[in-house]
């Protein structure tokens, strides 16, 4: 086995190793805290566990919706309504998917590339905490009042209230402004480290997917988040000082509107299933213990994805009035092509190779199904003409929780247990995981369907009274199906609790799966320079390269099993 790296000599009792290379940064655990970190392991893990905790916030507030929707003779004013729905979807995309998100990428894909730290690691505790101010300005923002309007969920503008906006609009919009600052950073950090740290034979079409998914991702909200930025510094000098930028009288505000603050006019919301295509590839190949069946294509399909995302800002003004958000032209919808076919290269990888069961796969699996149910509905949709009363159609709260929200939610929750041995070194547990799959999938698969058809009934979004029989019972099966959604998310608290604070979890070695990429290659937890040594890279799955040039050194032509195949570097 060829290594780029030299075994770091022995460390005294307070060890400094000193960079050499891509693999060994400074790093000063002696000094360093979990408050003023720069270990991407630590930044990630602190994205991750603030990801969970406005999960569960955000999960009791859609039950609190869902009841008043089911029951309208619950005490909850029209008013207070749209307060929570609006603080709901906004810390369900902002604050809890996209963070999670960040998260994973932060801890893993240092180690996927090889690289073991980033590139600017201040830059991204500096988004990190920016991030984490804004989540709590925004939650506050709700607390202390009614911000102006429903939030960036609402597809018309927002207008300037008489005599400027309330303290609470005010607190939303620097509380946005905060949350995009510190995505940016981060993505940034992101970027320059994919670019930079990679080592020797590791060439861009050699990235793993969910690197280079998360590259794709950071360059676009590199380029989208100014827009979103600008768009923010408008309104709030529109609230502020009773402006006309977004008047409703004021022509031509729309379509700036819609392609600056709008959640569903602007590229983001699409990223969320771009980083878990990625996620789900590098699932899918190691579990299957072979390279995907084309590495390449994948990459190219992955960067056609984010490119047909940046198509949301040729979009008319007409999209804010779509049923089908967010795929609501032909180039948006278009999305679905690499999304379908990189799900057909996960199944014939899956067919080639020696798959093992683990509980990471059935996230997949649901989220395909998900998938598969969103498509069918658009059809329907599109060939049932569904109303768009005045406020929206419910039709389209279904689709958020089926397609934007639901399957990268469920991939997110699989990659969770899929990395735990390496983000804790231990197991999380697969029956529990197993429960936490069934809640999810089964909550957001109900709770989709439900909405779904009470869009094709002609119900608006936010209707409280004036149920018939038949739209109660959906909305009562709908609460249900948020319900087991916050289930399943406490129950993963309490399986990371119980498996990692605990530690009743299996300690597992460094390699547990006979992983492909290159974080498999050190020890789990790795150390805070993060490798011993790197394998040399010389394909898209060096270790499985690896394996197989040790393999024809002892007389064998296969790369082997999992139970056949020396350590690599620092593995178990």
């Amino acid at each position: 086995m060829t290594l780029i790296e030299d075994r770091p000599s022995p460390a005294s009792a307070a060890p400094e190793p000193q960079t050499t290379g891509a693999a060994k940064p400074v790093y000063r655990p002696d000094v360093e805290t979990w408050l003023d970190t720069t270990d991407h392991k630590r930044l990630g893990l602190l994205f991750v566990y603030a990801a969970i905790a406005f999960a569960v916030a955000s999960g009791v507030l859609g039950l609190i919706i869902g009841a008043k929707q089911a029951s309208p003779s619950l005490n909850l004013a029209a008013d207070r309504w749209v307060r929570l729905y609006a603080l709901h979807t906004q810390m369900s995309v902002l604050l809890f998917l996209t963070a999670l998100w960040m998260g994973l990428a932060v801890y893993v894909v240092p180690l996927q590339i090889g690289s073991g730290r980033l590139a600017v690691p201040r830059l991204l505790a500096t988004g990190l905490w920016t991030y984490l101010a804004g989540g709590g300005c925004f939650v506050a923002s709700y607390l202390i009042g009614q911000p102006n309007g429903a939030g960036i969920t609402q597809p018309t503008p927002i207008p300037a209230p008489p005599g400027g906006a309330n303290s609470a609009t005010t607190l939303w919009v620097v509380s946005l402004a905060l949350i995009g600052i510190g995505f940016l950073l981060a993505a940034a950090s992101l970027l320059t480290t994919i670019v930079a740290l990679r080592p020797d034979g590791m060439t861009l079409m050699r990235v793993p997917a969910f690197s280079w998914a998360t590259l794709v991702a950071s360059a676009v909200t590199l380029v989208a988040t100014p827009v979103f930025l600008g768009g923010l510094l408008m309104l709030g000098l529109d609230q502020h000082f009773g402006g006309t930028l977004f008047s409703p009288r004021t022509p031509g505000n729309l379509p700036i509107w819609q392609h600056t603050v709008w959640l569903y006019g602007r590229p983001d919301v699409y990223l969320l299933t771009l980083v878990a295509l990625g996620a789900a590839t590098d699932i899918v190949t190691t579990h299957a213990h072979r390279p995907s069946l084309d590495h390449r294509a994948v990459v190219v399909l992955l960067g056609l994805f984010g490119a047909l995302s940046l198509t949301s800002f040729v979009a008319s003004d007409s999209v804010t009035h779509a049923v089908i958000v967010p795929t609501y032209t032909i180039f948006t919808a278009a999305v679905a092509v690499p999304l379908g076919l990189t799900v057909l290269l996960w199944l014939g990888t899956m067919a080639r190779g020696r798959p093992r069961f683990h509980i990471s796969l059935a996230y997949i699996v649901g989220a395909i199904l998900l998938w598969a149910s969103g498509a069918v509905n658009a059809i329907a949709a599109a060939a049932s003409h569904v109303n768009f009363p005045n406020g929206g159609s419910v039709w389209s709260a279904g689709n958020t929780h089926t397609v934007v929200a639901g399957a990268p939610t469920l991939i997110a929750v699989g990659a969770i247990y899929h990395w735990a041995p390496k983000m804790w070194g231990r197991t999380l547990n697969t029956v529990v995981g197993g429960l936490v799959f069934l809640c999810l999938f089964v909550g957001f698969f109900a709770a989709g369907l439900c909405y779904y058809l009470l869009g094709y009934n002609g119900a608006p979004l936010g209707q409280i009274g004036g149920l018939s029989s038949y739209q109660k019972t959906l909305y009562d099966i709908a609460e249900t199906g948020g319900a087991l959604i916050v289930l399943g998310v406490l129950v993963l608290v309490i399986d990371l609790v119980v498996s990692v604070a605990a530690a009743r979890g299996t300690r597992t070695g460094g390699d547990p799966y006979g992983g492909l990429t290159l974080e498999w290659a050190t020890s789990s937890p790795p150390p805070a320079w993060g490798f011993e040594d790197v394998p040399e890279v010389r394909s898209e799955a060096p270790l499985a390269y690896v394996r197989a040039e040790v393999g024809r050194a002892r007389g064998g032509s296969d790369m082997g099993d999992r139970g056949e195949l020396p350590a690599v570097g620092g593995a178990g």
